[in-house]
């Protein structure tokens, strides 16, 4: 979906931590003076802390915060990225509220929602819209769960839709 054509006065803040996909993204929204680009990472609790980021070697535009994937496991080089929090980049950017968060994670959809846990707890997120993908066939880094995502945002007040 191209929100930026369907909703030409939106302001569209895009965050890809992976440098080599960042600067596919960059390249191809240079143009366009309502999206912003950011080369960070959406953590829940770090805000600019370096952390470590596992891309394959054999295309920068496979990425994990989780080192053995079954995307990165086999060929991956570890990077450091930047962090931030949804509720510290909203806070710094002046940002009062979310119209739609699209969120895009590979298995981190958890710890991204509570890095935005104040502007959810306040209702100003409007819509999530989430594709859902567990990386991790072992469970071993617990990430990934629909039903830990599901108690977490029906506490904040939201619900799947399907």
């Amino acid at each position: 979906m191209s929100f930026d054509y369907h909703f030409p006065s939106s302001q569209i803040y895009s965050f890809e931590a992976n440098p080599g996909c960042f600067e596919v993204l960059k390249n191809r929204t240079k143009d366009k003076k309502n999206v912003f680009i950011n080369n960070i990472f959406l953590s829940s609790g770090l805000i600019d802390v370096p952390i470590d980021f596992f891309t394959d070697e054999k295309t920068d535009l496979v990425g994990s915060y989780y080192p053995e994937t079954q995307l990165t496991k086999t060929t991956s080089t570890k990077i450091k990225i930047n962090t931030d929090t949804i509720d510290n980049f909203c806070k710094k950017n002046s940002l009062d509220s979310i119209d739609i968060l699209r969120i895009d994670v590979n298995g981190y959809e958890l710890e991204t929602l509570i890095s935005g846990t104040k502007m959810l707890d306040e209702k100003k997120i409007n819509y999530i819209c989430s594709s859902f993908f567990n990386i991790c066939s072992d469970d071993k880094f617990k990430m990934g769960d629909l039903s830990e995502i599901s108690k977490f945002l029906n506490l904040k007040g939201y619900r799947f839709i399907s």
